[in-house]
């Protein structure tokens, strides 16, 4: 049989698909070749992290390659992110500042992130490489403000599109994910979507917040299987983050970071006196406990990487999809508080 060549693949999530697999036991690592243990049986994949970042998957190895192949299907069904060779997209009047926030977000988010600048007659060009991954992601800054994205849709573009959905206007979200998840999404029905879900927020919530949380409003309508759907709540929990700064902005005073305004009691975190004193409102009490509590809860586990990576939280999209509608009904039960 032949091998499944240059997949689109999430490749640091493969092992864990695999032992997702019925009658899996264990997974051997290697290059090229995985030994897996499933139902008694030595199973053979040669699998091999392309210089492009792609994957290729032979099954064609040992004894048992029905077996394998079986596991070989259950891989790209669980970690395929796209089947789109290559993202190409614009964006006009790109802001200075948010391109450096951009560069700096993926310096902490990606821990072996290379960076080559090369001058441009109309600009500059950024190369974007995970050397972990070696997939790569290049970024183009004109000089009459136009930002130009093109890259293969793998870890550093999962990264991109993580503070992309923070910066630029919705239509530019909807416009990459078409592109992406061969999806043919309406703006629309984007912003129909989070106004039945937040009514009474909706008509309150500044338009940045809006944008922050249509991102992943646009995520939840897209059907595709993924291993791993922590970046489709990516956008809810920022939303969130967004609405508490709103309610301390407006009954209280500028923080540094909200975590200064909560203690945990062993139990969970409470409101620190001195706000619960100046605001005088059980009701403004109640709304940001509730709200942090699940944000702490959620935000760091599924950004964040453990120390131990087989350690880490992967949530399905059953769960991306209840973490996003738990956000919407947090913001519109607390909606009197703005």
């Amino acid at each position: 049989m032949a091998a499944f060549k240059k997949l689109n693949l999430d490749f640091g999530n493969i092992a864990n698909s695999i032992k997702s697999f019925s009658g899996v036991t264990s997974v051997q690592e290697g290059k090229p070749n995985w030994v897996i243990q499933c139902d008694g049986k030595e199973v053979i994949l040669s699998i091999w992290l392309i210089g492009d970042g792609t994957t290729t998957i032979n099954p064609d190895v040992g004894k048992y390659q029905d077996l394998g192949l079986q596991i070989t299907e259950h891989i790209i069904a669980k970690c395929k992110t796209s089947d789109a060779k290559s993202v190409t997209s614009s964006i006009r009047y790109f802001k200075e500042e948010d391109f450096e926030l951009i560069i700096h977000y993926l310096k902490e988010a990606i821990e072996e992130l290379d960076i080559q600048i090369y001058d441009l007659p109309s600009g500059k060009k950024y190369e974007l490489k995970n050397k972990q991954y070696k997939d790569s992601f290049t970024l183009i800054k004109h000089n009459n403000g136009t930002l130009q994205l093109q890259g293969k849709p793998l870890s550093v573009y999962r990264e991109l599109y993580a503070i992309l959905s923070e910066l630029v206007s919705i239509e530019e979200i909807i416009s990459i994910n078409n592109a992406i998840h061969k999806v043919n999404l309406e703006k629309a029905d984007v912003y129909a979507e989070l106004e039945f879900e937040i009514p009474v927020a909706y008509t309150k919530l500044c338009n940045t917040t809006k944008k922050i949380l249509m991102a992943s409003i646009a995520l939840k309508k897209i059907d595709i299987e993924l291993d791993d759907y922590g970046s489709f709540v990516f956008g809810a929990l920022r939303g969130l983050e967004a609405f508490m700064k709103l309610i301390i902005k407006q009954k209280y005073r500028t923080v540094a970071s909200i975590g200064e305004l909560f203690k945990y009691n062993s139990v969970k975190f409470e409101i620190v006196l001195d706000f619960a004193e100046h605001v005088n409102s059980f009701d403004t009490v109640r709304v940001m406990e509730n709200c942090y509590n699940f944000y702490n809860q959620n935000r760091h586990g599924i950004f964040h990487a453990d120390n131990m990576p087989e350690m880490s939280r992967i949530i399905n999209k059953i769960e991306a999809d209840r973490i996003i509608s738990t956000v919407c009904k947090l913001i519109e039960e607390g909606s009197n508080e703005i």
